[in-house]
């Protein structure tokens, strides 16, 4: 193998890929609940009239009131 290496220019050696984050793994690095002591309401449950909910979790990142689990997982999967 080396010396097949050997046999090829310099700039066209095989290098690695940089490694890039999964896009799960980035979304978790920045997007995370925080807890508030402001209530206010879940803009992913609450979009639908009829099913008003409040919260007092925001997302780190984008600053939005969001219930805990499902609600927080469907906002960022949309966005």
């Amino acid at each position: 193998m080396h010396e097949l290496l050997k046999q090829l220019p310099p700039e066209q050696k095989p290098q690695r890929d940089r490694a890039r984050p999964h896009p799960a793994t980035a979304l978790a690095m920045d997007h995370y609940p925080l807890s508030t002591n402001e209530d206010r309401d879940c803009v992913q449950c609450s979009a639908a009239p009829a099913a008003r909910k409040r919260s007092r979790f925001i997302c780190a990142e984008c600053g939005v009131h969001l219930c805990i689990g499902a609600c927080f997982s469907l906002y960022h999967c949309s966005v």
